[in-house]
């Protein structure tokens, strides 16, 4: 009965049998009883998707000063050896 292979069409009309057995035997028992664990697995997939986006947001922010600092490192080297030219040629 929990694979959803027995089907009842209608209403389960007996307030007892309803409670008990609503889950397993009406269409949409059966779709809400199997979608609850779908659902479940796309509230973690989601949580786990924000997390990669907290993450990847970090690593870009790294990445950018990273990226700035090299731009500096070549900027000073750049401009030392000018100075070093403009010593040389005095």
């Amino acid at each position: 009965m929990s694979d959803g292979k027995i089907v009842r069409l209608g209403q389960v009309s007996l307030a007892s049998l309803k409670a008990k057995y609503e889950a397993f035997v009406t269409v949409e028992g059966i779709v809400a009883r199997k979608a609850a664990a779908l659902e479940s697995l796309l509230k973690e997939s989601r949580e786990k998707l924000e997390r990669i986006d907290v993450d990847s947001a970090q690593a870009r922010q790294i990445l950018a000063r990273f990226e700035s600092l090299d731009a500096a490192t070549s900027s000073v080297s750049f401009r030392q050896a000018c100075v070093t030219r403009n010593g040389r040629s005095s």
